[in-house]
């Protein structure tokens, strides 16, 4: 939902937030994991690592928002955040195919190859 975001703010006249490529569920950013990698830090956001037994490698990842304070909030200028709570309710019902699917009919990301840049502008 962060590329649908980043989307809906250069359609609004505003440069990408982040540099998207396609990737095997959709759209994926290396910089929305340093933001969050970022946010971790400053104790924003949680993190849970699942450890395959039997590589020891991590196979996946799950980020979740710790509780909301005013200043976490603050650090978002307003058209990123209405940005992002517009595709958030559009979306926060659907089904992940659904959404897959949507994403996928984009012309900026129909007819893409897996690791090709995705081009918001």
């Amino acid at each position: 939902m962060l590329f649908l975001a980043d989307l809906e703010l250069v359609r609004g006249g505003r440069q990408p937030l982040f540099r998207w490529i396609r990737w095997y569920y959709g759209p994926f950013s290396r910089e929305v994991l340093d933001v969050l990698d970022a946010l971790e830090e400053l104790g924003l956001v949680s993190v849970d690592r699942v450890i395959d037994i039997w590589t020891l490698k991590t196979r996946k990842i799950e980020y979740r928002a710790v509780e909301a304070s005013d200043n976490a909030l603050g650090v978002l200028d307003d058209s990123v955040r209405l940005a992002v709570e517009r595709v958030a309710e559009r979306w926060r019902s659907r089904g992940l195919e659904e959404l897959i699917r949507y994403v996928y009919s984009l012309p900026q990301v129909c007819g893409k190859k897996l690791g090709e840049v995705i081009e918001l502008e």
